[in-house]
């Protein structure tokens, strides 16, 4: 289901000027609001959920469902259509493990380079300039013809493996897509800059993955006075069903989040699941799914994909791009979402749906002795010794405990040093001038800031500080909106 012209089924954004005097566009869908406002040379996009209080719909306070940029508000008003087209009901495991979020930019960028596209022709064609949409229309070839090209190179790495293992199945089936995949390339016309054709280029191809696929012939072992019993290689990673695929997909989708402007954390928790999907296809010492990632086989796989995404990043990075820098950022942040994935996984092998129930499968050793009081995700947990639930859910739960008791005792994120607001703090927050107002607000503000100290912030768990940057972008987002305001 696609939404049209931008906007939800029965969504329409209405203009409107927000308590600082600004423009902004908004509208509201069955669960969400969505406003749009410009920032600077771009426009910034707010998703909020709705709920309902005492008959009201209003906007859930504290931080956003999400928040992005865009460089028009026709990108911000395409994204929130299809965010709101896709549904309350969206499962992230039908899209490729893609979030709500990432799905929607995905579709809204792809209707908007069509919709460009096509005006850039009709525009063209007005002028008479046919050359220019010709010369639009060889690029995109370009860019497709590439992608088989790196597919088939990717294909020649596995037949390699596959000869090496003499896994003659595996290599007559990855012929037939390799060579499906090369058919699929031009027959005339040039290959690349050194002026190759496309006909030596699909020979060279052909004759490299040949090379790759001939299993070598081994010598006949010397005659021994007692035959050695030689245990058989352990498979690679990559002989596993749709393992490869994965790795391509992740790689995909790290450079979604650089090209989108996505959050990281959103990034980092796709990849943590299509790490967890490489991980439960192999088994563990035990013969289950290894969704702990102990065996050689996960690692392996785990370090292909942080490769494969290093790459796509360099290659889809912008000038000067820190591509190390980028990277070991945003692989603490997929360590971190993998205890919620796999928690959130765990989970819903409870659900009465034939999918959990085929998926429960898997776990069919582990389960034979479940008692009958106990679930089938606890179980499993129990077996693996993890918890159903992740590290940043546990922290949550530890930070708003903490809160809670400390709103119990009497305590306030804004008292002072001593423990308490001075009489004329209180009263010029409370009930002075506006201008007394706003300056002890802005005393309150510098007080609680300079209590911070960075040592502690830097001790503080992966965990602890996906939660906090979360908090301090937003406090960020606050103070921005008071300077401007103060200008």
């Amino acid at each position: 289901m696609s939404a049209s012209n931008g906007e939800g089924v029965g969504m329409k954004f209405q203009r409107e000027t927000n308590e600082n005097g600004a423009v902004q566009y908004r509208a509201e869908g069955a669960s969400f609001r969505y406003t749009a406002w410009r920032k600077g040379k771009g426009w910034t996009l707010i998703i909020r959920r709705l709920e309902t209080v005492a008959g009201i719909r209003v906007a859930v306070a504290g931080l956003p469902h999400h928040e992005s940029t865009h460089d028009t508000l026709a990108l911000c008003k395409l994204v929130s259509g299809e965010f709101e087209a896709l549904g309350d009901n969206y499962r992230a495991a039908e899209h490729g493990h893609r979030e709500r979020t990432t799905e929607a930019t995905l579709r809204a960028y792809g209707e908007s380079v069509d919709t460009v596209t096509a005006d850039a022709a009709m525009i063209a064609n007005a002028n008479n300039e046919e050359g220019t949409a010709t010369m639009a229309e060889k690029t995109a070839e370009t860019i497709d013809h590439n992608r088989i090209v790196e597919e088939v190179n990717a294909n020649i790495e596995s037949a390699r493996r596959l000869a090496e293992a003499e896994n003659v199945d595996g290599l007559a089936e990855l012929s037939k897509e390799t060579e499906t995949l090369i058919s699929k390339l031009p027959t005339r016309g040039k290959a690349n800059d050194d002026g190759q054709t496309w006909t030596a280029a699909k020979k060279e191809l052909r004759n490299a993955f040949k090379a790759a696929a001939t299993v070598q012939e081994k010598p006949a072992p010397k005659a021994e006075v007692a035959a050695k019993v030689v245990a058989p290689p352990a498979p690679s990673y990559d002989t596993y069903e749709g393992v490869p695929e994965l790795v391509t997909m992740g790689a995909e989708r790290a450079a979604e989040g650089v090209r989108l402007h996505i959050k990281t954390s959103t990034t980092a928790k796709e990849l943590a699941a299509i790490g967890l999907d490489m991980w439960r296809r192999m088994p563990n010492k035990d013969g289950n799914p290894d969704i702990k990632g102990d065996s050689d086989q996960a690692k392996a796989a785990s370090k292909a994909l942080k490769k494969a995404a290093g790459e796509a990043l360099a290659a889809d990075g912008l000038d000067g791009f820190d591509v190390e820098t980028a990277l070991q950022k945003l692989w603490r942040a997929v360590q971190t979402q993998r205890t919620d994935v796999r928690a959130e996984y765990l989970r819903g092998l409870n659900d009465d749906t034939e999918e959990a129930a085929a998926e429960r499968e898997r776990y069919s050793k582990i389960l034979e002795d479940k008692p009958e009081d106990v679930t089938a995700a606890e179980w499993i947990a129990r077996s693996y010794n993890v918890s159903l639930k992740g590290q940043t859910e546990l922290a949550r739960e530890r930070y708003h405990e903490k809160k809670a008791l400390g709103s119990g005792q009497g305590g306030d994120a804004g008292d002072s040093e001593d423990g308490n607001d001075s009489e004329a703090e209180t009263q010029a927050i409370e009930s002075g001038t506006p201008d007394e107002h706003v300056l002890a607000i802005a005393d309150r503000i510098l007080k609680d800031i300079l209590r911070g100290k960075p040592e502690e912030f830097e001790k503080a768990s992966e965990a602890a500080k996906e939660v906090l940057r979360e908090k301090l972008d937003a406090a960020d987002q606050a103070l921005k909106a008071m300077r401007r305001a103060a200008l």
